[in-house]
């Protein structure tokens, strides 16, 4: 019966601190971490994507037809280019 106490005893101290362990990695989970501060300045024709908004045109031509498609595309080429959104070569965006 002794070993029996002995042996729980250790068991709930290897719980305890099992416990504490996990209390200690959630609290480190859920602490808001320090914020890294993103170049103030952009590189010459990049855009800040997670800020960038646009209300450009909606494609609303009939599916398979041509002419609105080609339409609807020189609109969304004029928003880029208006925003300053430029291409780089190698990336297959060149017109």
């Amino acid at each position: 019966m002794h070993e029996f106490h002995k042996a729980n005893k250790e068991r709930q101290q290897e719980d305890a601190a099992c416990i504490a362990r996990l209390e200690e990695s959630i609290l480190l989970l859920t602490v808001k971490q320090e914020n890294v501060k993103a170049p103030t300045r952009r590189e010459e024709g990049r855009i800040d994507l997670q800020r960038f908004r646009a209300n450009g045109p909606l494609y609303t031509g009939p599916p398979q037809e041509v002419e609105p498609f080609i339409t609807w595309i020189q609109g969304v080429e004029l928003l880029f280019t208006t925003s300053g959104v430029v291409s780089k070569p190698g990336l297959g965006l060149n017109s």
